[in-house]
């Protein structure tokens, strides 16, 4: 068992996570403080973003996933 790459994989999952939460709660913000002709407007902008979110996460996540399993 590597102990640098187990606290690597973790930082690298919770980098992941602190994405994924930033990103939805910008999101949320905004969709709240904005009117609704606004976000129609801009609905095809915010689809891009939260696919580039989950993609951010999935990759992070997973990705630290696999360092942390290589580790034990």
């Amino acid at each position: 068992m590597s102990p640098e790459k187990f606290a690597l994989g973790l930082m690298v999952m919770s980098i992941g996570i602190s994405l994924f939460g930033n990103l939805s709660a910008s999101f949320l913000w905004w969709f709240y403080t904005t009117g609704k002709e606004e976000r129609k407007r801009a609905w095809p902008r915010l689809r891009i973003v939260g696919v580039f979110s989950l993609v951010l996460f999935g990759v992070f996540f997973i990705g630290g996933f696999i360092i942390f399993l290589s580790a034990v």
